[in-house]
């Protein structure tokens, strides 16, 4: 079998691996900012939420909703973040392998026995994210990942997990042979932005032609679409 380990495929996490809109996430948000600013603010108030980085989120939505200072938010972020990784272990589920996203694990292993080097890239803080895909039993398939705790974009979160995975294997990934698989227009415009190749699955909040329009290279309409997704990868790059 050919060996595939010079390319890397990163997985965001919500709506691709594992369903979103979790109460214990969502609430999270909503808890940190009543402990940490004294404030009621509704991350379902903002309807632009989806894709952005947690740590984005929680400073953007005090501004945006209370007008609070960036420089006063940019002091709390810390505490923000201990609060709402706080909520999510007081409120999680010991189990979370009923939130597999359809043809998830089908693709993983697919992958794994190509010898595709595997790495996440979410805007999750890493405590959760990890926590998720361990309790959802694919923890493993997984190298390393950029996580959503102090970056701005996720284009920020790919970087650091090709770097953390570059470090990890001693070996450097040409980014025309990175492929990125998420659901957003973040997703895709991350990639844009540094250079590698666009997977859009419309299993989240933005459509087929909302993700094609943002710029993908490949949109399908889920990951049961296993032959589609790693045929795009073999001939590309």
């Amino acid at each position: 079998m050919k060996d595939y380990q010079d390319k890397l495929v990163i997985f965001d996490i919500d709506w691709t691996l594992l369903k979103g809109g979790l109460a214990e996430h969502i609430d999270g948000f909503n808890f940190a900012w009543k402990k940490v600013l004294g404030i009621e603010a509704q991350l379902s108030d903002w309807k632009d939420h989806h894709g952005k980085p947690d740590s984005v989120l929680l400073a953007e939505i005090p501004h945006l909703s209370h007008h609070l200072p960036p420089d006063l938010i940019k002091a709390k972020l810390e505490d923000l973040k201990r609060a709402k990784i706080e909520y999510f272990f007081t409120h999680c589920q010991a189990d979370y392998r009923g939130d597999l996203m359809d043809g998830a694990l089908n693709l993983l292993n697919k992958l794994k026995k190509m010898g595709v080097p595997l790495a996440i890239k979410s805007g999750n803080l890493e405590k959760i994210g990890w926590y998720r895909l361990e309790k959802s039993g694919i923890i493993s398939y997984f190298l390393d990942g950029g996580f959503g705790d102090s970056v701005l974009s996720k284009s920020e979160s790919a970087d650091i997990a090709i770097s953390r995975v570059s470090l990890k294997l001693k070996r450097k990934f040409a980014f025309d042979r990175v492929f990125d698989i998420g659901d957003s227009k973040y997703d895709v415009l991350a990639d844009k932005e540094i250079g590698i190749m666009s997977i859009a699955v419309s299993t989240g909040f933005d459509d087929g032609a909302t993700l094609k329009n943002s710029g993908a290279d490949l949109v399908v309409e889920s990951l049961k679409q296993d032959e589609q997704i790693i045929r795009f990868i073999i001939n590309k790059g």
